[in-house]
């Protein structure tokens, strides 16, 4: 009898460990695992999931939809749900969650945002510098399970509840018309994407591996009644986009702000939404806080000798006279790894609706006959035609004419070999490069799009690179041919997607993160 009662005793405590363990990796009961967050990156503890975060006032936004799954006995309406062909997908560009479990969703110490709290993000430069990627726009799953407004919008779920039983106010983004919007009260047992907001007084703040290393020079932050400033130290070079850790100390309460501003006085940059509200100020501590060099804050690159070289300024938000900055350095703009051109020059336009001045010329790609146009932008060649080589790549509704007009669709895996011999795939870099170089991302949708042949409105091809709404092949179907320009880059994320360019009938362009699965337009690059 007493080896029963062992025996017993040994079962019940493994099937509560089992248990406890379920929960804990589907989210029923809220999981007590917890987060790594190092101020711009965040890493869910429950599925080692990482997301991009940015702040926005005194909120720390997920850049990134949740990605983490959970069901239990495979309840149809209270799991989270994938509506695409392959869940690799959705691990990428995020679930669809029911309303009924909204609280197993956000990480631990995370949470949805409010209504209020999504417009502040929606009018933040953060939401404008990073666009919603591709795919995120899956719509919303009713109750029936049927995906509404798929490829159209995108529906997010918030924390205010409605009045009367089972409705939640939720929120949506279009990308068509930019518009934002109270998308009704959403029934729970809908299924609508996810963002967590964490306040930034309850942040756990870990310095990420770069952050370390400034820290770990052992710097000096002790300070009394002011702030002192201890990196960057000055005569750095620093990319623009790059992310820059500050590094200060202060006894001073209330909060910091953090600006670039130039040596001739003449220029000054908020690098903040809001400001530094979770310093610790006891005058001997060394804060870590990564602002971004984004040029559409209005950083600005510099020259060697140029006389507005610039420095980053801390102040107290009590009392702005109380501050210390950063040495001077330099930001150039790094067109690629291997590229000796370290600046952004504008290019003028050379083409116009009744005057075309570009450069071109034609090649022929000896494997299959067809011939290509090509234009010179800058000091890059580019071919002025999406590729046609069909041996890799496949037409547009599986129709012989779509590829005659628009080019062939390929895979990742095939877009990254399938330039003729001589040419290559472009790069994350040479996009970024690209669209620099005509004025910034901002405008160069409109400068890119050609003059005739989109559904919704054309563009001005002012650089003769004629760029054709050739569409996309996704989750087993093909969309938008006519409305909108997909194109591959070489670039990889991880092994389930990589970078892609996206012209969205639009004055924008977009850089996106794409399932490597998805059939995309091809532009080549002469290889120097």
């Amino acid at each position: 009898m007493p080896f029963v009662f062992a025996l017993v005793a040994f079962l019940l405590s493994a099937c509560t460990s089992y248990y406890e363990e379920f929960e804990d990796e589907y989210g029923y009961g809220k999981s007590s695992k917890g987060y790594e967050f190092n101020g711009t990156t965040l890493t869910d503890l429950r599925d080692e999931h990482t997301y991009n975060v940015v702040k926005v006032g005194n909120l720390y936004w997920m850049l990134d939809n949740v990605a983490y799954k959970f069901y239990r006995n495979h309840d149809e309406e209270d799991k989270a749900d994938c509506p695409r062909p392959s869940e690799r997908t959705c691990v990428e560009t995020g679930f669809l969650y029911p309303g009924t479990k909204l609280d197993y969703v956000c990480p631990n110490g995370w949470r949805l945002p409010s209504y209020e709290e999504w417009e502040e993000f929606y009018n933040s430069s953060a939401f404008r510098n990073y666009s919603l990627v591709n795919d995120v726009y899956k719509g919303y799953m009713s109750g029936d399970r049927s995906l509404n407004k798929d490829g159209e919008a995108a529906y997010f779920w918030t924390n205010d509840e409605e009045d009367g039983n089972h409705y939640r106010k939720c929120v949506s983004f279009t990308p068509e018309s930019g518009s934002f919007q109270i998308a009704g009260p959403c029934h729970e047992q809908w299924k609508l994407a996810v963002r967590c907001v964490l306040d930034a007084d309850e942040a756990n703040v870990v310095p990420s591996s770069s952050e370390q290393n400034a820290v770990e020079k052992d710097f000096d932050c002790s300070v009394t009644d002011g702030v002192k400033v201890v990196y960057p130290e000055g005569g750095e070079t620093f990319a623009l986009g790059e992310v820059v850790s500050v590094v200060f100390g202060s006894d001073l309460k209330g909060g910091f702000g953090i600006e670039l501003r130039s040596s001739d006085g003449l220029k000054k940059v908020d690098l903040l939404d809001g400001n530094v509200a979770s310093a610790v100020t006891d005058g001997k501590t060394c804060n870590v806080y990564d602002v971004v060099l984004d040029a559409s804050y209005g950083v600005w690159t510099t020259e060697a000798t140029s006389a507005d070289k610039p420095f980053i300024n801390v102040y107290s938000y009590l009392n702005p006279s109380k501050m210390d900055r950063t040495g001077s350095f330099d930001i150039k703009f790094f067109e690629s790894e291997s590229s000796e051109n370290t600046e952004t020059v504008l290019i003028d336009p050379c083409k116009t609706g009744t005057e075309d001045s570009c450069l071109y010329d034609s090649f022929t790609d000896e494997r299959d006959g067809q011939t290509y146009k090509m234009v010179l932008v800058g000091k890059t060649l580019w071919m002025a035609e999406n590729l046609r080589y069909e041996k890799t790549g496949g037409c547009y509704g599986e129709n012989a004419s779509m590829c005659d007009e628009y080019g062939s669709l390929y895979s990742w895996k095939n877009a990254v070999t399938s330039c003729p011999t001589g040419w290559r795939l472009p790069t994350k870099e040479d996009f970024e490069s690209l669209m620099s170089s005509i004025g910034g991302i901002d405008v160069a949708g409109a400068k890119l799009m050609a003059q005739e042949g989109w559904k919704n409105g054309n563009g001005t091809d002012e650089y003769g690179l004629t760029m054709l709404p050739g569409g996309l092949f996704d989750g087993g179907a093909f969309s938008f041919a006519g409305e909108r320009a997909y194109f591959w880059t070489s670039t990889e994320y991880n092994s389930s997607v990589a970078y892609s360019m996206a012209l969205l009938g639009e004055e924008n362009a977009y850089l996106n993160l794409s399932d490597k699965n998805s059939g995309f337009s091809v532009r080549c690059v002469f290889d120097r």
